[in-house]
């Protein structure tokens, strides 16, 4: 299987299914700035600062758990399913470098779930292969021709007639890519 990560559907797979960005860190973010808020009035020094801060760790630790918890399914559910799998080889602290989305590409804690992948596939004796990303989403996965388009725009369309989510052509490109870098690898 092939599998595209990204910040609206986390992963999107050669297969066709896809998994929802859970955005843990969106969703606690109005309690977590009430609690942080809160500490900024306490008396520095005071019991009750203490006391806030062990409450904003408490937040934190929650929404840890959380990604670790929906990372942890996600990545079984891959090794439980499949005898080979590939990914993007992404470059993520550039990303989030060079990003205004970096907010959700740290939340997404993308390069957690590729370790989560490598290290179950180990056990497990799955074999994970990482690809280079670029242009994965920008050619066709039908017939190969280069389609520009704007980071915004979801559908892929071709002049073959292809028509289909953009993620899942990416997805199919990565797959395709892995299986060539394998065949290119074994041929002497």
């Amino acid at each position: 299987v092939g599998i595209d990560l990204g910040t609206m559907n986390y992963a999107y797979d050669s297969d066709g299914s896809h998994f929802d960005n859970p955005k843990h860190l969106d969703k606690s973010l109005k309690k977590l700035r009430k609690e942080q808020r809160h500490l900024s009035r306490k008396k520095k020094g005071s019991n009750n600062r203490m006391k806030q801060k062990i409450k904003i760790a408490t937040t934190h630790e929650k929404i840890v758990n959380q990604r670790n918890d929906f990372l942890h399914k996600l990545s079984s559910h891959y090794i439980n399913n499949y005898g080979y799998i590939a990914v993007e080889d992404l470059n993520i602290q550039g990303l989030v470098r060079m990003s205004y989305n970096a907010k959700n590409i740290t939340d997404a804690s993308w390069s957690k779930f590729i370790q989560m992948l490598e290290y179950k596939a180990e056990r497990a004796g799955v074999r994970v292969v990482k690809v280079e990303p670029r242009g994965t989403t920008q050619k066709c996965s039908s017939c190969g021709i280069k389609v520009p388009k704007e980071l915004w725009i979801r559908i892929h369309k071709c002049e073959c007639g292809l028509e289909t989510d953009r993620d899942y052509n990416s997805a199919m490109n990565i797959l395709k890519r892995a299986l060539l870098s394998e065949r290119q690898e074994s041929t002497p």
